[in-house]
């Protein structure tokens, strides 16, 4: 098997390349956010669930039946939305949109990670920043790996997806080891606060969202329409 390339990443530098923006936000800023879903002004909508998507301008907004919950804003995250979907964490349905920035292709945005904000009571009232959680493309794909270097997704053999995890998220040099496999043409990997890896393939004429179960076997979670 082909070997990743090791690359150690100081708490430092993980920290850096993590930076979330709207720690800088004003509780002024946050508090003038909008709360209530616009009947109108929107050039696109997505709804899945309790939760809507809408294409402001050159922002996506998303809601849940209390209010906004974030929205794309710097110019690495505006752009056309294409679907809003719903990915779970435990017991939680958790919203994702996918959008297709002018630079860096599709890209599939969520509310803050909770690892990021633990200990600082932002995420509640945070109503503003959208997180950078992965990456889907049009194509089919060889490799993808996680912006944070934890996880990576291959394909073998033309067939299969095998997803793989960091041994040691402190010491990368540990290696990895397979987290799950499924088929299909690999697609896209999402992530949702480091742990959690989300693996995107094509199978069958559908593009399909995966995750392992508690027994480790691939099991398909969500849909998305590109």
């Amino acid at each position: 098997m082909k070997k990743m390339p090791i690359r150690m990443l100081s708490a430092a530098a993980l920290a850096a390349m993590l930076t979330v923006p709207g720690f800088a936000h004003s509780a002024e800023e946050s508090a003038a956010a909008t709360t209530a879903i616009p009947a109108s002004g929107f050039v696109k909508k997505e709804t899945d669930g309790a939760f809507t998507a809408l294409q402001i301008g050159k922002k996506v907004h998303v809601y849940n039946e209390n209010g906004q919950i974030f929205h794309t804003q710097e110019l690495n995250q505006i752009g056309p939305l294409v679907d809003l979907f719903l990915l779970p964490d435990g017991s939680k349905q958790l919203p994702f949109i996918l959008v297709n920035n002018e630079e860096n292709g599709l890209i599939a945005f969520t509310d803050l990670w909770p690892h990021l904000t633990s200990g600082l009571n932002t995420s509640a009232s945070n109503t503003i920043d959208a997180y950078d959680s992965g990456r889907v493309f049009y194509t089919p794909q060889d490799k993808i790996i996680s912006k944070t270097g934890l996880h990576y997704a291959e394909q073998k053999n033309g067939q299969k997806v095998v997803v793989y995890s960091a041994n040691d998220y402190g010491d990368l040099e540990k290696g990895y080891r397979e987290a799950f496999r499924t088929d299909g043409q690999l697609r896209g990997l999402i992530l949702y606060d480091y742990k959690h890896p989300y693996v995107v393939v094509e199978k069958e004429g559908r593009i399909r969202v995966l995750q392992a179960d508690s027994t480790g076997a691939a099991e398909q979670v969500a849909t998305i329409n590109l």
